[in-house]
């Protein structure tokens, strides 16, 4: 799904909160998801719960996800989950991004969403288009519901930020599913269907491997370790492409 959009200028604006058309989100769309927004001006951008059906946790709280939605709030570099009704309101998650959109600031970040349908969660990443390097992959550290829909929602004013003026205009420019192609044995290891989701079948089989005969239950024990990582990466014989995106550089 490609090219589904929003563009409102904020002066005519109080709030509007829009899941973006299609796609809806889950397990049997895929194993794992990418989205990629196009965002300018100030907008909350992220996922939101589909279909949108009002229940309460056990302790007798409003799901938040049933009311709301979460997303990157470029302004401050966090997720933000919040209600629907009201981006200025909910709950400050962590700081995804060290990016900083400022008042008048008319650039089009790309935000970037992994959603592992398989673990329930979420990774996020921005990315300014004329700076380096770029962006890294952060997990969001909160569980997903079952199904999700991408979502914008601009805040009343952008209080705040003193920004009326720069229309706000989101895009979703991409939404891709993967299918891992070993299935579920991949989460055995955890983080691995995310980094090797868009290598060869052979070279998910080859990582799987390597990790469980070296005792990795967790790639971010993996990726700490310069010397492991450096072990890992020659054993599975990856390109300079595929080293890089581990933030792996070694001398040839």
């Amino acid at each position: 799904v490609r090219g589904s959009s929003l563009s409102r200028p904020l002066s005519s604006l109080s709030i509007f909160s829009a899941s973006l058309a299609l796609p809806l989100l889950h397990k049997g769309t895929g194993d794992v998801h990418s989205l990629v927004f196009g965002v300018t001006g100030e907008a909350l951008v992220g996922l939101a719960s589909a279909p949108a059906r009002a229940h309460r946790t056990p302790d007798g709280r409003l799901d938040p996800w049933t009311s709301g939605g979460c997303g990157v709030r470029l302004s401050t570099g966090r997720l933000l989950l919040a209600p629907a009704s009201n981006a200025n309101g909910g709950v400050a998650g962590k700081v995804v991004t060290p990016l900083r959109r400022i008042p008048g600031d008319r650039t089009e970040y790309f935000v970037h969403m992994r959603i592992n349908h398989n673990e329930g969660a979420l990774s996020v990443k921005v990315e300014h288009p004329h700076r380096r390097p770029r962006g890294e992959w952060v997990d969001a550290g909160i569980g997903l519901p079952s199904h999700v829909q991408p979502w914008v929602c601009v805040p009343a004013g952008c209080s705040g930020t003193s920004d009326s003026a720069v229309p706000v205009r989101v895009r979703l420019i991409s939404s891709t599913a993967h299918t891992l192609s070993i299935g579920p044995a991949l989460f055995r290891v955890r983080g691995l269907a995310n980094m090797v989701m868009e290598w060869p079948q052979m070279k998910q089989a080859l990582a799987l491997a390597w990790c469980e005969s070296e005792g990795v239950v967790d790639v971010k024990d993996l990726l700490r370790d310069d010397v492991r990582l450096g072990e890992f990466a020659g054993a599975l014989s990856l390109s300079p492409a595929q080293e890089h995106a581990l933030g792996l550089t070694r001398s040839r």
